[in-house]
């Protein structure tokens, strides 16, 4: 009803009407209209939490977001569009853009978690939290591209595998240099320096300038 009139056009008691049922049985499974939009989102996040929760170890962290992110969507993906259907009724309704935020916000951060798990940091941390905000942002603009684009549903997923292909590379490498030198990049020089985390390690944890005008001046 909602693709077919719109969702801003489709009223709780016409939905009722359709379904067979009164409205305060609608209202004892959803709160709201949006609730019954919004549990297919709810699924895909958790759908994808669990692809990643039981992704291979042994591959590298963005290749098994990848093939998690990918599985989770496959399984939404449906040969008549319909998902694409659901996802710009989401993504144009005005009514649902604070939710659509907020749902997408929750998928990234789903990402960023995992991160965290894979590289012992927190999902807040720089690392964890620019990469959950990067795939989010790629993903959508995918998503965006491909539904201005009217692409088959084998076509879109290959467009957003393609973009992760992309996008894997650089934050891998990012990921690989936070896990090789995690003490490096949380050190930081002492005011006044200009000597790198490497400088003053080796120094026992004082600038070489500093110390260098200690022993002059002594």
């Amino acid at each position: 009803m909602f693709l077919r009139d719109g969702y801003s056009s489709t009223s709780i008691e016409a939905i009722a009407v359709a379904c067979g049922i009164s409205k305060t049985t609608y209202f004892r499974y959803y709160k709201s209209k949006s609730e019954l939009v919004w549990w297919v989102f709810d699924e895909y996040i958790r759908a994808t939490e669990d692809a990643l929760n039981s992704a291979d170890l042994q591959l590298p962290v963005m290749a098994a977001i990848r093939q998690a992110v990918m599985e989770a969507t496959g399984g939404v993906a449906d040969d008549e569009g319909t998902w694409m259907k659901r996802f710009e009724l989401l993504d144009t309704t005005p009514e649902l853009r604070d939710g659509e935020a907020a749902h997408w916000q929750a998928w990234g951060e789903a990402i960023s978690r995992y991160v965290a798990a894979r590289t012992g940091s927190r999902a807040t941390d720089v690392v964890p939290a620019a990469v959950g905000g990067a795939l989010q942002a790629a993903y959508l603009a995918g998503f965006r591209e491909s539904s201005a684009t009217g692409e088959s549903s084998t076509q879109t997923l290959a467009r957003l595998d393609a973009t992760f292909a992309l996008i894997s590379q650089p934050l891998q490498a990012w990921i690989n240099l936070e896990q090789a030198e995690p003490a490096q990049m949380c050190r930081h020089p002492l005011v006044g320096s200009t000597a790198g985390p490497r400088e003053i390690e080796s120094s026992g944890g004082v600038s070489p300038r500093l110390r260098s005008q200690d022993q002059h001046t002594s």
